[in-house]
């Protein structure tokens, strides 16, 4: 884990075979399978699907196809990875709580919450139902580069409270961020908002401008919660709805990205969908409360984020390497 101030241990899978379902949507209708397959995973040239496509590595219902075949809505395609590695993970997942209905963990990062992507059973979830032995319930996401308070229920009917407890919008959640100011940070205790609709741009990567597809309501208030120095702060982000990568997108659009963001740090949105991010950025969901039950689970802020200018110089150093 990058910027950690301590070693850490890490999970590996050894490679397995995985068959991994792509579902064509209505907007994708007519595309042919390599267009189709570049469209969804720009990451990939359009090179390396005809090869895929070429070898045999892509089928729908059980058949192989050729590059230019015409898709339409509605249908999965498997994509066949004979030798599948997953990224690694760290292994270190401290227990904050835990009784007979619910297990609650402090999560690092980089560690998705469940299967998805170039993750299946190197997730959160996957892990901790394999030490537990039981199945487990996301009460409630974070992104795989986002550490912090993560609650999982034991039983469906204490995930289906949590979720009815969300729904009634009985949650409460503070995340932490340590942010790059553009134009200067503000004095601690400022407080200003976003409350630009979010949706998403292309495969990974959303957006909260006039590129976003389908674009939702969405808004995130902020206060700056301590000035490290004359561009670095520490500030406190409050999420009043929930979209996918909400609080990454609003810092980088009030132009104070949140540092080791690779993703939405400014750059072109054709530049975005041609990167990962294979570490973890500075945001930890640092609070969460649960006024139907009253139940509340809190953390300290990374002690290494307040060296704000060392971290950062290690990020930049990072992406030069």
């Amino acid at each position: 884990m990058l910027f950690s101030d301590t070693a850490c241990s890490v999970n590996i899978i050894a490679p397995y075979t995985s068959n991994r379902p792509i579902r064509v949507k209505q907007a994708q209708n007519g595309f042919s399978v390599a267009n189709f397959l570049y469209e969804r995973m720009p990451y990939r040239s359009l090179a390396f699907w005809q090869e895929r496509i070429q070898t045999g590595l892509i089928t729908r219902n059980g058949v192989t196809l050729s590059a230019n075949d015409i898709l339409k809505a509605g249908d999965v395609l498997v994509h066949i990875i004979l030798a599948q590695v997953e990224p690694s993970a760290p292994d270190i997942i401290p227990v904050l709580f835990e009784d007979e209905a619910l297990i609650v963990v402090n999560k690092p990062a980089p560690l998705p919450t469940h299967a998805g992507g170039r993750y299946n059973r190197n997730s959160l979830v996957a892990i901790l139902e394999e030490r537990l032995n039981q199945k487990l319930y996301v009460v409630h996401r974070l992104d795989a580069v986002t550490e912090g308070i993560v609650v999982l229920a034991k039983t469906a009917q204490i995930s289906a409270d949590w979720a009815n407890a969300f729904q009634n919008k009985a949650i409460s959640k503070r995340y932490m961020a340590l942010c790059r100011f553009i134009n200067g940070c503000p004095d601690e205790g400022s407080t200003w908002q976003c409350d630009l609709p979010i949706g998403r741009y292309k495969s990974f990567v959303f957006c909260c401008n006039e590129e976003a597809q389908n674009p939702k309501k969405a808004l995130t208030t902020f206060t700056l919660s301590q000035k490290i120095d004359a561009y670095f702060g520490l500030v406190a982000c409050y999420p009043v709805s929930g979209r996918t990568h909400q609080i990454r997108l609003h810092c980088e659009a009030m132009k104070h990205p949140i540092v080791a963001d690779t993703i939405y740090d400014g750059s072109l949105l054709e530049e975005k969908v041609l990167k990962f991010q294979n570490w973890a950025i500075a945001l930890q969901n640092q609070f969460i409360k649960n006024e139907q039950t009253g139940s509340e689970f809190s953390l300290s802020t990374p002690a290494h984020w307040l060296q704000a200018k060392e971290f950062s110089s290690l990020y930049e150093a990072h992406l030069k390497a």
